[in-house]
């Protein structure tokens, strides 16, 4: 089974290799460098072994990768020696579409060796308009061209690139509301994903435990995606469970991706159970070899990270926030949301005590920010499920 999409990693080192391969055999061309990176353990992203050699760089483009030779000078020199160099790494799932105008130097992507970034996956930065109101006047792009032009001229640090958040589109066309579109509400929803697509969106991006899109049934979803697939986009999901449902959530990804003519992408694939992961690997591997192109990816540690709010249900969460908020002052809804928070929720989610706290966007609540739950209900004098 492929954990990533292979295309994108290669086209992320083909300036790299082809610019060192083209240059190899010019020695004049070799000493007119900006930069020299010596003596360093070279990671050049075929899957090869590293080995020892020499990166040269002249204005923004790497003129040569491989084996030190005689006779390269540069303006700069940096002797590598004990560390690794590497093409740029890509995240694949980041959220940076609007952190990215605040802060277009991107320190935490670029001090991990990130240069390219992958958004778009519940919410996009385009739709960002909401029911039935005009656009922001702080995000004034109205379309998905216009954003990228608009981060261009500002300037960014990093590549980014984008799928078309289904949440966006919904939300755009019929609000929260917990029902299915009619058959207008689905051509308007096509039609904006189809302005994203020829902007240059990846494909539809899908995050099912999140409302709205939890609302959209499996035949919607194929129906939205072939809009992303007439421009060859493909279809990345955050499933709609990674708990016991985990392998329902599986064939529904490869059943999309078949019947929309396109592939597929699960996002961060895991599962507590062996068994249940071999068993969803399996499925992913008997669809590849029917010729279905779907492939998952994976990250490395045993937590996970979402909104608090994801972890509820979404009976509670019916209407938005204002009725979230009148629903918990209810004693009754409380009493069976800490029954329900002990146990997986519908999408696999299970809060407990030792539920870390993140990040927090209300002042007066930043003192618990890196506390556990249980943290927080002792200095509250709750249990964790109340101060949850």
């Amino acid at each position: 089974m492929t954990f990533s999409r292979p295309a994108l990693l290669s086209a992320a080192f083909a300036v790299t290799a082809a610019t060192g391969c083209a240059s190899a055999g010019s020695r004049g061309d070799r000493a007119a460098n900006d930069l020299l990176i010596t003596n360093a353990r070279i990671v050049d992203g075929t899957g090869n072994p590293w080995y020892r050699g020499t990166v040269a760089v002249r204005g923004d483009r790497i003129t040569y990768v491989g084996p030190a030779t005689a006779g390269m000078t540069a303006k700069r020199v940096i002797d590598a020696r004990g560390q690794v160099v590497a093409p740029g790494f890509i995240d694949m799932l980041g959220h940076s579409e609007y952190s990215i105008l605040r802060g277009p130097h991107a320190v935490s992507k670029i001090t991990q060796g990130i240069t390219s970034e992958i958004t778009g996956e519940v919410h996009s930065a385009w739709p960002n308009i909401s029911f039935g109101e005009s656009p922001d006047p702080r995000q004034p792009w109205r379309s998905l061209g216009e954003y990228f032009r608009h981060l261009e001229q500002q300037g960014t640090a990093i590549n980014l690139g984008t799928y078309v958040g289904t949440s966006s589109v919904r939300e755009a066309v019929m609000g929260d509301d917990s029902r299915h579109p009619t058959a207008g509400e689905m051509a308007r929803m096509g039609a904006l994903i189809d302005s994203a697509m020829r902007d240059g969106a990846m494909g539809v991006g899908t995050g099912l435990i999140y409302l709205p899109s939890v609302y959209f049934s499996t035949e919607e979803l194929i129906e939205l995606t072939k809009y992303a697939a007439r421009y060859k986009g493909g279809y990345a999901t955050h499933m709609r469970s990674e708990g016991a449902a985990l392998l329902d959530a599986v064939r529904e990804t490869i059943r999309i991706a078949a019947e929309a003519g396109t592939w597929g992408q699960i996002r961060h694939i895991k599962s507590r159970s062996l068994a249940q992961m071999q068993a969803a690997i399996a499925l992913v591997d008997s669809a590849r070899r029917a010729g279905i192109d779907v492939t998952a990816d994976q990250y490395p540690y045993i937590a996970s990270g979402t909104g608090l709010k994801a972890m509820l249900n979404t009976w509670v969460q019916e209407g938005g926030n204002d009725s979230l908020v009148i629903r918990l002052r209810d004693p009754a809804v409380r009493a069976r949301l800490k029954a329900e928070l002990g146990a997986d929720s519908a999408a696999g989610i299970r809060t407990t005590a030792r539920t870390m706290i993140n990040e927090v966007n209300v002042d007066s609540l930043k003192k618990y920010q890196g506390m556990r739950l249980s943290e927080v209900g002792r200095l509250r004098n709750q249990d964790a499920y109340d101060a949850a």
